[in-house]
């Protein structure tokens, strides 16, 4: 796993919690590491460990963990500068959405040992849904997509619902609707948002460091 990732947990935990929290995660995962470099590689079963650690200590599902940490990604990612960096830029949600595979292969290209996922996203042009099919070597993480993509639609200020529909169970592609909506979705108040208390937002983001 990308160092950034890791590094990404962090500043997620220090957002919603404190030091000490995360040095307690960091212990309960047994991390061998004193800090994560943000352009060096990691053994996926770090991130896993981070995770469930991350659950035990917050009191939360290991879904809710990934899912919040989606939503703070998609914010985060941004003041890492990897638009500028990869000559990209896109004015709104559904554009950057269907240029979300390019943003990836590019990344992956620019980061030698960079594994990220594969999107193929269309646009249905009669009801404007979008269909997304994602598809991962690393298993479970549909919780953190899902999550990445409520924070997009928070960051480009549109509202979203996505349903996430069955798994090809011949390749492991996960299958994504992402309907716009004209007003904030009603049927479910907890869906889409951060479930840690005062944090619902994002608003405020740490400055991102490189050790």
């Amino acid at each position: 796993m990308d160092g950034v990732i890791n590094k990404g947990i962090e500043q997620f935990v220090l957002l919603i919690a404190d030091e000490e929290t995360w040095c307690r995660i960091k212990n309960q995962a047994e991390v061998p590491y004193m800090c994560f470099i943000q352009t060096e590689q990691y053994p996926d079963s770090i991130t896993y460990d981070l995770v469930m650690a991350a659950s035990d200590v917050l009191g939360l599902e290991p879904a809710d963990v990934l899912s919040g940490f989606g939503r703070f990604w998609a914010k985060y990612s941004e003041t890492l500068g990897y638009n500028s960096l990869l000559g990209l830029s896109y004015d709104d949600f559904d554009q950057f959405m269907l240029n979300l595979d390019d943003l990836h292969s590019r990344i992956a290209l620019s980061f030698p040992g960079s594994k990220p996922p594969s999107f193929k996203v269309t646009c249905n042009e009669e009801d404007g849904i979008l269909n997304v099919r994602y598809r991962s070597h690393r298993p479970g993480l549909s919780p953190f997509v899902e999550g990445v993509f409520e924070g997009l639609a928070e960051r480009f200020d549109v509202d979203i619902r996505i349903d996430h529909e069955q798994v090809d169970s011949e390749d492991d592609t996960e299958k994504y609707r992402i309907t716009r909506q004209s007003s904030p979705a009603t049927t479910d108040p907890a869906r889409g948002r951060c479930p840690f208390s005062g944090t619902d937002g994002f608003e405020e983001l740490p400055e991102s460091a490189e050790d």
